[in-house]
């Protein structure tokens, strides 16, 4: 649940969509994006460039003759692919008679073309060409004019990101709602950014290089680019990297980037059937300190580390948070995750208890302290509880992998933080 101010909603009318899969920190991300100028408004930081807007050509009623489109031969848009090079031999003749020609311009010359409909998972087909031909209103067209050919691969990189989808995802309101589309307003409005340093640009126009490269299916037979599709994710993680670096983006906001896009999108494509319902991987022992998550890529241990990394700082520097998992002995789709303080120079004292004796002494102590009954009941119920004292920070989530990632960590941290916070003014207020 999130509470929005109506006043707010109306001055930003796509505070709704991105608060429908995000958070406060996807909003603070979207407005920093958005002090960038967009994509349609190139030339207001590159004087000698613009970009022309244009939809393909509509067949329709067939109302008039095709006249100056009779030139073109027409891509269909299953054809239209991220990388790789456009087989020619798969143009057709374009129908005689059409409803609308299209823009011209996005036919020919170095363009951005991108393909309205987004497929199930949500992936954006994006791609830039250079060879002329033309298309149905299936596809968008942004005609580059005055560009240098580095920013054209700038241009494409930005577009093939994960920051291009998850500005898209969480702006565009044609996209998730019903038709999974992206209209040629929305397209064009992608912040722009442009490498200052000539390190970074040699670098983003390498990896776009070696993507266009790519040829997943030669001569039409996905047997043959085996080879292509073991670099392509080496090659997307790097671009991603690169984009990363461009926008400047810290720790924090790559993994909310990441995250959308893989579990976020994962869930919304895939329901119940998504890696983001599954059971969440446990470090090999229950109990332990930041030092003993530091190193694992383990996915429990990665919320650990980052939820210890940001609490930690507040008890520098001798004390520390002790973590604690502790699972229902019925095999609930529960887990319990309890932060403890502790002297550094202590030794963390291992619990003799078996987890469903922990887990239900927990519980029933809960009860009696808590001001709201804890009882497994209530938590299934709520499927989130949250406990804060002077001593301990005790969150109890569904054992899913959505629930126990890095930014699920910062937001758990920030929130037991506001939780103690107002524990100690409700305290001064009663010695008062």
């Amino acid at each position: 649940m999130h509470w929005l101010s109506q006043r707010d909603c109306l001055a930003n009318d796509k505070l709704w969509k991105i608060y429908w899969w995000g958070g406060h920190r996807d909003e603070s991300l979207i407005r920093s994006l958005t002090t960038r100028q967009k994509l349609i408004n190139i030339s207001k930081i590159c004087e000698t460039a613009s970009v022309t807007p244009g939809l393909g050509f509509l067949e329709g009623n067939k109302q008039y003759p095709r006249k100056w489109l009779g030139n073109y031969k027409e891509l269909s848009v299953e054809f239209l692919t991220r990388y790789g090079s456009t087989n020619l031999a798969r143009l057709s003749a374009v129908p005689s008679h059409v409803a609308r020609r299209g823009v011209r311009e996005v036919f020919e010359g170095n363009r951005l073309l991108i393909r309205r409909g987004i497929p199930t998972g949500g992936q954006i087909t994006v791609r830039h060409e250079t060879k002329p031909f033309c298309f149905r209103h299936s596809i968008i067209g942004f005609r580059l004019n005055g560009f240098e050919p580095w920013q054209e691969k700038t241009l494409t990189a930005i577009y093939w990101s994960s920051l291009a989808r998850y500005f898209f995802f969480l702006t565009a309101g044609s996209w998730g709602m019903w038709h999974d589309e992206l209209l040629t307003e929305a397209a064009g409005e992608m912040p722009i950014c442009f490498p200052k340093e000539t390190k970074l640009r040699d670098r983003i126009v390498r990896i776009v290089e070696d993507l266009q490269k790519l040829d997943l299916q030669p001569d039409g037979l996905e047997l043959g680019g085996v080879e292509a599709q073991k670099r392509l994710p080496k090659l997307e993680h790097q671009l991603n990297e690169a984009i990363f670096d461009l926008y400047e983006l810290n720790t924090a906001e790559r993994d909310l980037v990441t995250e959308m896009c893989s579990v976020g999108l994962d869930l919304l494509y895939r329901n119940q059937k998504s890696d983001a319902l599954q059971i969440v991987s446990r470090p090999n022992s229950n109990i332990g300190v930041l030092e003993d998550v530091k190193d694992t890529k383990n996915e429990l241990a990665a919320y650990l580390r980052t939820f210890l990394e940001a609490w930690n700082n507040e008890l520098e520097p001798d004390s520390e948070l002790a973590w604690h998992v502790v699972s229902p002995s019925s095999r609930a789709p529960l887990l319990m995750v309890r932060f403890t303080t502790k002297y550094k120079k202590d030794v963390l004292a291992k619990s003799e208890e078996g987890d469903a004796e922990q887990w239900h002494n927990i519980l029933e102590r809960l009860g009696k302290d808590s001001r709201v009954r804890a009882h497994s009941s209530r938590i299934f119920i709520d499927t989130f509880f949250r406990y804060v004292s002077d001593h301990e920070i005790l969150f109890i989530k569904r054992n899913e992998k959505r629930f126990w990632t890095h930014t699920a960590a910062r937001e758990d941290a920030e929130s037991a933080l506001a939780n103690l916070m107002n524990l100690e003014d409700v305290a001064q207020r009663e010695k008062q």
